[in-house]
């Protein structure tokens, strides 16, 4: 009987350490993974320190150049060529209020690269809801009637900030009013009395 149990524990015995000897390679791939992600990370020290020194030697002439670098956005978007009979502007594709569509109510018709020429073909968009427009990142190309164009202009920069001068205006009269009542002097500056003052109806289309 003691030879039985000797005989059925062996195997178990051996079959556990085949068990381990099979599951030790398992930690070679993490260690390995380690390796490489340790390595990455001093290459990317070596990196950012040679950055740094390299920073370090700029002179602030040097720093204002790229500082007024950082601001000029001419060389993002491209100037559009001139369209008789119309405004041309670029749109943004990202805003959530603003949108694309809101602007083709208002009367913006997107550009066509064959409308600008050959030297425009490569910033066709291929495929898409905008596919033959001319876009550039998240911009597109837009074309507004000069007519339409100087009308919303008028309204946004003559019309609307008159209407605001006009409350201003009013609100500073009553002012005077409830001073004179009190026995009171309210004194304009120079500026407050050329508010309101009508100036001629700009044309933005020139």
């Amino acid at each position: 009987m003691e030879r039985e149990e000797r005989l059925t524990e062996e195997p178990a015995q051996v079959a556990g350490s085949r068990r381990q000897s099979r599951q030790a390679p398992k930690a070679e791939p993490s260690r390995r993974i380690s390796a490489r992600v340790d390595a990455r990370e001093d290459d990317r020290s070596h990196d950012e320190r040679e950055d740094g020194e390299a920073f370090e030697e700029l002179s602030d002439d040097e720093r204002f150049d790229l500082f007024a670098d950082s601001l000029d956005t001419s060389s993002v978007l491209p100037d559009l060529p001139p369209m008789p009979g119309f405004h041309v502007c670029w749109l943004t594709t990202t805003h959530q209020s603003d949108t694309v569509a809101k602007r083709l109510r208002l009367g913006y018709q997107l550009i066509h690269a064959d409308e600008l020429g050959p030297n425009w073909s490569s910033t066709s968009l291929k495929t898409g809801e905008y596919a033959g427009c001319v876009a550039i990142n998240e911009m597109i190309a837009a074309k507004i009637p000069t007519r339409l164009w100087n009308r919303y202009m008028q309204r946004v920069h003559h019309e609307l900030p008159l209407s605001e001068e006009e409350k201003l205006r009013s609100a500073i009269d009553q002012m005077k009013d409830d001073a004179d009542q009190r026995g009171a002097r309210l004194d304009e500056g120079d500026a407050m009395a050329g508010i309101v003052r009508r100036a001629p109806v700009p044309n933005f289309a020139r």
